[in-house]
């Protein structure tokens, strides 16, 4: 997937075509080139059509690496403004995040079905006459199953997020190491916040559960706080 869905899936849902900013393209490249990142194109995904939040990403691997920008993005957003939100999804390319995200949820997906198994099993000797389940595997024990995995994802969502919000925490870092402009992170953030609607400090109950990125009041107070090297 990681190579086929840049250049096969994506276009199939979206237009993509050549940055037309040449200034910013060069500025980003240039970028890539200090990462590591073998890229020597960046794109532009028509997304104005349906949306009117702003994105960015580096997926794909070898040949078939893409550096994608939403229109929105590039509209909206002043060229230090997308070089930072670039060099963000650039440390999530550099650091591995979408290996190793895929890497975390397979093995918490093994651990899911594991414990399910076995729920599901004690369930069906405790409950089974009552519930007409003579077998585990009988038909009739497919809904109960299904409630046991709802009820375990639900569980385990807090732990991915964590996970996930560790990973964006690790991008900005490397974001404003690598672009040390923090006026125009602080920029972006906000902008990011204003398109998306997103709420700046939510309760920390619904963070835990819901959130897999940080809190935008978080991120901008560490860009706030957060020493550079100039």
């Amino acid at each position: 997937m990681m190579y086929v869905q840049p250049v096969v899936i994506d276009p199939l849902y979206n237009h993509f075509q050549p940055l037309t900013d040449g200034e910013l393209k060069t500025e980003i490249l240039n970028m890539a080139s200090r990462a590591g990142i073998p890229a020597n194109n960046v794109y532009e995904a028509d997304m104005s059509r349906e949306t009117n939040a702003m994105n960015a990403y580096v997926n794909g691997i070898g040949a078939h690496l893409r550096i994608v920008l939403w229109d929105t993005t590039v509209n909206r957003l002043s060229h230090s403004e997308v070089l930072f939100i670039m060099a963000h999804e650039m440390g999530h390319y550099v650091m591995h995040h979408i290996i190793w995200g895929t890497v975390s949820a397979l093995i918490g997906l093994l651990l899911t079905l594991w414990i399910a198994a076995k729920i599901h099993l004690w369930a069906s000797i405790r409950w089974g006459v009552r519930m007409n389940i003579s077998h585990p595997g009988d038909l009739t024990a497919l809904p109960m199953l299904l409630l046991i995995l709802s009820l375990l994802s639900f569980a385990a969502e807090p732990v991915q997020n964590m996970i996930s919000r560790d990973f964006e925490w690790q991008a900005d870092q490397y974001a404003i190491e690598m672009t040390q402009d923090r006026k125009a992170a602080i920029r972006s953030f906000q902008k990011l916040s204003v398109s998306s609607l997103s709420e700046m400090n939510p309760p920390a109950l619904v963070k835990w559960i819901q959130y897999d990125h940080p809190t935008m009041l978080e991120r901008i107070d560490y860009l706030e706080h957060v020493k550079l090297n100039r």
